[in-house]
C-alpha cells in the first residue's frame, strides 16, 4: 500500500508502519517487558532504566490476540 499511496503523508506512513512491523518493534510497543531482547541485539536502542519497561510490562493485561470478535 506504501508504494501505492500518491500522498507523500500517506506513503511515508505505510512504509514506516511496514518496517516497524518487519523489525519486530510493535512486539515490544503491545509487549515492553519484551524490550530486553531487541536491545541485546541491536535493534532498537533504550535510555535509561530498562528495569522501568519491566515494572510497566507487568502492569498491563495480558490479553488473547485471536479473541472472537463475533460469538454466536
Amino acid at each position: 500500500m506504501g508504494h501505492q499511496a500518491e500522498g507523500p503523508q500517506w506513503r511515508g506512513t505505510y512504509l514506516t508502519a511496514a518496517k516497524e512491523l518487519r523489525e519486530a518493534l510493535a512486539g515490544v510497543l503491545l509487549r515492553p517487558a519484551t524490550a530486553d531482547g531487541p536491545a541485546r541485539s541491536g535493534a532498537i536502542t533504550l535510555d535509561g532504566d530498562p528495569s522501568v519497561l519491566e515494572t510497566y510490562g507487568g502492569l498491563l493485561d495480558a490479553f488473547d490476540p485471536h479473541f472472537p470478535i463475533v460469538t454466536p
